[in-house]
């Protein structure tokens, strides 16, 4: 029964994971999108952090468990209550025909707009749909189009960094980790619920200032060393409980410097890669196919979330134990960064339509650099032969 009950569940988390941003994004003003996409993950956080706190408070009560399990379904009803209150939003609206409707909704929405400027972004809104595929066939066809596969494996191998980053190889196995280096696990467990939360709220009032990609690559990097520092800490100071060497003192000591890295890890998280790639995968992908790609992209964060909680006992029991589960981290975290760097455009600040145009600048981009890398360059065979032909194109710089 409790199998068949958390099978329910995850169905309706799954659902409510791809459906939550997308929706918030569309109902966004365009200057306040990253914060209220990010509201998500921030009640997300809030979730886990309640929940730490309540495991804290039940694990020695026999039926405490129930209590924890009980608590979800009255979270559960509220949502279903207040989604009772919540509009359609104008771009589906207008998708289905009822302009009038978006238009009202845009009002109530954006109520320190000018007239022009609400018009303006309906007529936007109107265009977009006008030039877009509304059949379910002409959605798939146009989901295997090059252009939207681009950014549907963009939007997949994000989510599944977000995993690989380890984040929930904290949030799952985080008391056997602290117990194995000597430190109180209940209670770091529940400050890492709080700094979770806390580091999220932070995000509210950067992502849209900072930038998207920047949080990324500043994320990625902060935790890559974080990780990195804990694993080398505990793999030099023998501090894993399963290894001989080193005082107690010391062994206590490295474990609360340990303890305080890997909670420097969650804050990093919590403060870039946790909200901001449901951002990005929310707002990557045409409006004609925008509910298919980001199901398919959620996916991939569930699947990899999947994969996460089933290796990480395999390895934290393995050769490696927790250092050398740390390194591998820290390798898919110094990919990740390299990944977001290269392939990932600025999306701050734009519309959900012009998107679109920042993509195709991206690939022209890249296109341009393997032309100029494959022709152009000095120690190209093609660009030797130019030279030799006395034919030199406006780019080359080689000369005799």
């Amino acid at each position: 029964m409790v199998l068949v009950s958390r099978v329910g569940a995850r169905i309706g988390v799954g659902i409510l994971s791809m459906i939550a941003p997308v929706y918030n994004a569309e109902l966004a003003p365009k200057t306040l999108r990253g914060r209220l996409v990010s509201l998500n993950q921030l009640f997300i956080t809030a979730g886990i952090m309640i929940s730490f706190c309540v495991s804290v408070a039940v694990h020695t009560v026999d039926f405490g468990w129930r209590i924890a399990l009980g608590l979800q379904c009255v979270l559960a009803v509220v949502l279903i209550i207040g989604m009772v209150f919540l509009p359609e939003t104008p771009r589906w609206l207008v998708k289905k025909g009822k302009s009038k409707k978006a238009d009202k909704t845009l009002h109530r929405l954006r109520k320190d707009y000018t007239e022009e400027e609400i018009k303006e972004e309906l007529n936007d809104i109107e265009f977009t749909v006008r030039n877009s595929n509304n059949s379910l066939r002409d959605v798939f066809a146009d989901v295997f189009r090059w252009r939207i596969l681009k950014r549907i494996l963009l939007g997949v191998i994000l989510q599944k960094f977000q995993q690989l980053t380890g984040i929930n190889v904290i949030m799952y196995y985080s008391t056997s980790i602290f117990c194995s280096i000597d430190v109180s696990s209940y209670a770091t467990t529940a400050i890492v619920g709080v700094v979770n939360f806390l580091t999220t709220l932070i995000t509210l009032f950067i992502v849209d200032k900072v930038g998207h990609k920047s949080l990324l690559l500043v994320g990625a990097l902060g935790m890559c060393v974080s990780i990195l520092a804990a694993g080398l800490l505990i793999h030099i100071f023998n501090v894993d409980e399963e290894r001989e060497g080193g005082s107690e003192e010391e062994r206590q000591v490295v474990g609360y410097f340990v303890a305080f890295l890997i909670v420097l890890f969650v804050a990093f998280f919590a403060s870039t890669w946790g909200p901001v790639v449901w951002v990005v995968t929310s707002e990557i992908f045409p409006l004609s196919v925008r509910g298919v790609a980001v199901s398919v992209t959620t996916s991939g964060n569930w699947i990899a979330n999947f994969w996460v909680a089933m290796v990480t006992p395999l390895l934290l029991g393995s050769v490696l134990k927790t250092a050398g589960t740390f390194y591998i981290l820290a390798g898919f975290l110094f990919a990740s960064f390299l990944f977001v760097l290269l392939t990932l455009p600025e999306t701050k600040g734009e519309s959900l339509e012009r998107i679109d145009e920042l993509f195709l600048k991206l690939w022209l981009q890249r296109i341009n650099l393997f032309y100029y890398l494959r022709c152009c360059c000095p120690w190209s065979n093609a660009c030797r032969v130019r030279t030799a032909r006395r034919e030199h194109c406006s780019h080359c710089w080689y000369k005799e």
